[in-house]
Formats: C-alpha cells, structure tokens, sequence
C-alpha cells in the first residue's frame, strides 16, 4: 500500500483549484478578447497561447479576470513544485 503524505494532499489540492482557476481566467479573457475582435482575427477558446494576457490587458484595461490569472498561475506552479518535493523527492 503506498502512503501518501498529508501536505502531498494538501498542496495537491489548492496547486488543483489554483491551476483550474487561472485556467478558467484565462479562458474568459480569450472569450472576451473574440468578442471585440473581427471574425478573421480571433483566437481559439480551446488552444490560447501565452498572449492572451496582454492582448486583453491591451483591450480592457483594469478589468479583474488579470488579477485573477496573476494571483492564481503562480501558486498553481509552485504547488506543483512543492508537491514534487513532498511527495516524489521525500526523503
């Protein structure tokens, strides 16, 4: 049976709702950036680039849906980072 350490749960979890949050932040800025731009020049909802942040900070400048990818992508990639230490590199 292989046991698996309380933090490696723990950072799991918020690195998991973190990662889903920004994703889903980013997936509605990529939907608000198609909505002002032209039929030929908008992006995929389902396979955005890094870009995505700048051109809607470029489109709507001071709306919140940045804070949130700000705030949220960071701390999904050092969960993961700390979740490689807790529970794959343990000992």
């Amino acid at each position: 049976m292989v046991s698996v350490p309380l933090a490696a749960i723990v950072t799991a979890v918020i690195g998991g709702i973190s990662g889903l949050t920004a994703n889903l932040a980013a997936l509605e800025m990529a939907g608000k950036i198609n909505e002002k731009l032209p039929e030929s020049k908008r992006m995929s909802e389902i396979w955005w680039d890094s870009t995505v942040r700048r051109k809607f900070k470029a489109l709507y400048p001071g709306d919140r849906l940045v804070w949130w990818y700000d705030q949220f992508f960071p701390v999904g990639l050092l969960c993961f980072l700390v979740l490689l230490k807790v529970w794959v590199f343990r000992r």
